[in-house]
């Protein structure tokens, strides 16, 4: 994708790296000393990438981690196994069918999601509600759910009791975890 952007494609799925598409740099170093000017044409933009499931950056560049190209990433979940662990963590994000079916059927031990859900007044996209959090944790059936993205900003927040309420519904098995702000947890396997 010129730079040293990439654009991966397996039957697992789609990986960008270090997408630089559009002309963030041209603009914000326009009328200086150095001048950024492309040498060639983008392939794509950011809005193409939209069926990418996973976007990584390598450092903090904007050539690299390119704010305009990743406007069109938002709601980019991960899928994270490692020393035997496997979590979902879905960043700001909704609940659409055919989730659970693509977090595949092996287990999982760990879903953190956000519970903030969407109210237009806020000025913001929004994200999954606590009662579809606790809908894709009783399908998903994960060992805990962790809700995420509340307690931070006061204009974009919901109660941690609307969480406590649904978490009720949870299957067995499926434990919800609540964790204060800079609070340690040690699962085992």
């Amino acid at each position: 994708m010129g730079q040293s952007g990439f654009l991966i494609k397996t039957d697992g799925g789609i990986l960008v790296i270090d997408p630089y598409l559009s002309e963030h740099l041209t603009r914000k170093y326009e009328g200086t000393s150095r001048p950024h000017v492309r040498m060639t044409r983008a392939p794509l933009r950011g809005a193409d990438l939209e069926t990418v499931d996973l976007a990584l950056a390598s450092h903090k560049h904007s050539d690299h981690l390119d704010p305009e190209t990743l406007t069109g990433l938002l709601y980019l979940g991960y899928v994270i196994e490692t020393e035997g662990f496997r979590l979902y963590h879905s960043g700001d994000s909704l609940a659409y069918d055919g989730l659970a079916v693509e977090l595949g059927q092996k287990p999982f031990d760990m879903l953190f999601l956000p519970i903030n859900g969407r109210d237009p007044a806020r000025g913001v996209p929004g994200n999954m509600t606590a009662a579809e959090a606790v809908d894709l944790a009783a399908l998903v059936r994960p060992r805990y759910l962790v809700p995420l993205h509340y307690d931070m900003f006061t204009f974009n927040t919901v109660a941690v009791e609307v969480f406590e309420a649904e978490a009720r519904r949870l299957p067995v098995g499926v434990e919800p975890r609540i964790l204060q702000c800079g609070e340690r947890w040690e699962i085992k396997k």
